[in-house]
C-alpha cells in the first residue's frame, strides 16, 4: 500500500502542514508506505507527473487553495490518465461550499473533504484496501463529498474535528522531516472566535488549543534545528488574552532569539497583554493586524469581533511600540465601503506610521456567508479563482480599478522604505493626496517600476500640483542619498561635486557629522538656493547624510 502526499506551494520557502499533520494522525490506522511530493507553481509539471507516476501510489492526498488550483488540477488530470486505479482525495478551503459542480467537472478526483482532514482520512484508512468499493466505504464518513457509482452526488456534511489537538503528532517530530526552509509554521490553536462573513475561518468549529508543553516541545525542536523564524497559523492569537499573555512570556523568556509572526485582533488588547507586548525584545515579534476597514457600519455588517473604535485604539497603541514590527491589512469592496472610505482608512494607518500596509480586493470564498448572499447584496464576483469582486453597490468597476491603483501605490510607494517617511509628511499636510496621486498613477504604467522612478513620479506629481515644498524636497533628497543612490543623479536637480564647504552655512536636515571624519560634499539647487550634501560612510555602512545651506 503506497500513499502519496502531494502539495504545490507558492514558492520554495513555503511548507504545507496540512498533509503531514494528516499523516501523523492517521498513519497508525494502516500499514503503508508514505511519501511526500512537494513542488511549487514554477516547477515543470512534467517532472512532477513523472515522479508521481514512477512512485505508483494506491492513494493520493492533496490540498487545493486558490493559488494552486489550476496547476494542481492539471497535474491530477494527467496523472489519473496514467494511474486510473489510484484513488485521489482532495481537501482544503476550496471545498467549504457546495462541491457537486467541482466533482462533476473534475471526475478524476474521487473524493473531496469539507473541513479538517485528520478524522475522515483515518477512518477511511482503517478499512481501506486496494480495489475497495470506495463509495460504499465513504458513505458513513462525515466530511466526504463524492459521486457514487450512479454519478449521484453524496454530501456527508462537515468532517468531525479532533477535539484534543495534542493528539495530532507534530510534523517536526516525524523522523523523515527535513529542515531546509527559512521559516516554519506552527499552530497553537485551531478555530476562530470571529464570525466574519467574508472569511472561511468563520466556518470553523469551537476553539481548541495545544497545551503549553506541546508548544514548547515543538519550538524547541525547531530551535535545535537552527530555525529562527516561526509563523503561527492561529487565526486570532490573542483570544483569549490571558492565554496569549502566557505564551508571549514563554516566547520571550525561553526563545528570545526567535522571530515570531503572529496574527492578532487589535480590538481585544487588554492591559496585561499590552504590558507583555511592550516587554518583547527588538526583532522578536512581527504582528499582522487585520483591520479590513475602520468604518463602523462596515464592521457591523460583516460581523467583525470588535468595534471600529476599539480596533483603532488598539492599532494606535501598537503603532507606538517601537520594539514590534507591524503589518496591517485593508480590504477593497467590503459592504458599505467606497473609494473615499478606503482612502480615509489608508490615511489613518499611514499617519500611524504602520511598518507595512497591504490592500487587496475582497474575495468571495466558497462556503462564506457573504458569497452565499452575493446576489442579495447586489455584489458581482468572478466565478473562478481568486473569486474577486467585480462590482458592488458602492464600488462600480471603474472605482475598483482605481482602488487597485491605490493598492499598487501602497506596495510600490508606501511600503518602499526610503519613501515611507516623506509620504507620511505629505499625507499629513494634504488630506486628498492618496486619491489624487492614485488618479495620477492610474494614467501611467507603474508595473515593475524601478526605485528611482518611484522618486521621480512622486516629485513630478508634487511639482504638477504646486505642493513641492522645501520640506518635501529635503526629506526626498535625504531619503534618496541615505538609500545609497548617487547625489549626482536624482529627481531633484542633479547635484555636482563640491570640494569644500562654504563657511557661512547651517545644518538644516539629516545627521550632524563630526568634523573629524572624512566626507564628500555635493551641492544642489532648490528654489534658487544652494543646498550642500555631506556624505560619510562609517564602517562601510549606508551613508550618514548632513544637509546644509547658507545662513
Amino acid at each position: 500500500m503506497k500513499i502519496a502526499l502531494l502539495s504545490i506551494n507558492i514558492s520554495y520557502v513555503h511548507t504545507n502542514l496540512a498533509l503531514p499533520l494528516i499523516r501523523g494522525f492517521a498513519e497508525s490506522a494502516i500499514s503503508a508506505e508514505w511519501k511526500e511530493f512537494a513542488g511549487t507553481l514554477k516547477d515543470d509539471i512534467q517532472k512532477d507527473l513523472k515522479a508521481l507516476n514512477d512512485y505508483a501510489p494506491d492513494l493520493l492526498l492533496t490540498t487545493l487553495y486558490m493559488f494552486n488550483r489550476g496547476s494542481l488540477l492539471a497535474l491530477l488530470k494527467d496523472f489519473k490518465k496514467l494511474r486510473p486505479d489510484c484513488i485521489i482525495i482532495a481537501g482544503g478551503p476550496e471545498f467549504l461550499g457546495n462541491n457537486k459542480k467541482f466533482l462533476i467537472e473534475n471526475s478524476f478526483v474521487n473524493v473531496v473533504v469539507r473541513g479538517e482532514g485528520e478524522k475522515p482520512i483515518k477512518k477511511l484508512l482503517k478499512t481501506f484496501s486496494v480495489g475497495i468499493n470506495l463509495p460504499k466505504t465513504l458513505s458513513n464518513i462525515l466530511g466526504f463529498c463524492f459521486l457514487d457509482r450512479e454519478s449521484k452526488y453524496i454530501d456527508n456534511s462537515v468532517a468531525e474535528i479532533v477535539k484534543n489537538i495534542d493528539k495530532i503528532p507534530s510534523v517536526y517530530m516525524q523522523k523523515d522531516f527535513v529542515f531546509k526552509k527559512p521559516f516554519y509554521q506552527i499552530e497553537t490553536s485551531r478555530g476562530c472566535p470571529g464570525k466574519c462573513t467574508f472569511c472561511t475561518s468563520s466556518l470553523s468549529n469551537k476553539m481548541r488549543y495545544h497545551s503549553f508543553g506541546y508548544i514548547i516541545s515543538e519550538i524547541n525542536k525547531l530551535k535545535n534545528c537552527g530555525v529562527r523564524n516561526i509563523r503561527l497559523l492561529d487565526r486570532t492569537f490573542n483570544y483569549p488574552a490571558e492565554r496569549a499573555v502566557q505564551l508571549l512570556k514563554i516566547f520571550r523568556e525561553n526563545f528570545p532569539e526567535i522571530l515570531f509572526h503572529l496574527e492578532i485582533e487589535p480590538g481585544l488588547l487588554t492591559d496585561e497583554l499590552k504590558i507583555e507586548l511592550s516587554k518583547a525584545p527588538l526583532g522578536h515579534l512581527h504582528l499582522e493586524v487585520g483591520i479590513q476597514s475602520l468604518k463602523p457600519d462596515t464592521l457591523k455588517k460583516i460581523k467583525r469581533i470588535s468595534s471600529a473604535e476599539k480596533v483603532f485604539a488598539g492599532i494606535n497603541w501598537l503603532s507606538q511600540q517601537k520594539n514590534i514590527v507591524l503589518h496591517s491589512d485593508l480590504i477593497i469592496g467590503l459592504p458599505k465601503t467606497d473609494i473615499n472610505s478606503l482612502c480615509n482608512d489608508l490615511r489613518k494607518l499611514i499617519l500611524l506610521s504602520i511598518d507595512e500596509i497591504q490592500i487587496e480586493r475582497l474575495k468571495l470564498l466558497p462556503g462564506t456567508s457573504l458569497r452565499e448572499k452575493a446576489e442579495e447584496e447586489n455584489i458581482s464576483f468572478a466565478e473562478t479563482t481568486p473569486y474577486e469582486i467585480l462590482r458592488t453597490p458602492q464600488m462600480p468597476s471603474k472605482d475598483l480599478l482605481l482602488a487597485d491603483t491605490i493598492m499598487n501605490f501602497c506596495d510600490l510607494f508606501y511600503n518602499f522604505a526610503p519613501l515611507q517617511e516623506v509620504i507620511g509628511l505629505i499625507v499629513r499636510e494634504h488630506n486628498n493626496f492618496i486619491l489624487s496621486f492614485a488618479k495620477y498613477l492610474h494614467k501611467r504604467d507603474i508595473k515593475g517600476i524601478s526605485p528611482d522612478l518611484r522618486f521621480q513620479f512622486l516629485v513630478d506629481f508634487l511639482r504638477e500640483k504646486g505642493i513641492y515644498s522645501e520640506r518635501f524636497f529635503l526629506q526626498l533628497l535625504y531619503s534618496w542619498v541615505k538609500a545609497g543612490y548617487s547625489p549626482k543623479k536624482n529627481s531633484f536637480g542633479n547635484a555636482r561635486y563640491k570640494g569644500k564647504i562654504p563657511k557661512k552655512t547651517k545644518f538644516i536636515f539629516g545627521e550632524k557629522l563630526s568634523s573629524k571624519i572624512q566626507k564628500r560634499v555635493y551641492v544642489t539647487v532648490f528654489g534658487g538656493k544652494n543646498y550642500y550634501i555631506l556624505l560619510a560612510h562609517p564602517n562601510g555602512h549606508k551613508p550618514n547624510v548632513e544637509i546644509l545651506n547658507f545662513i
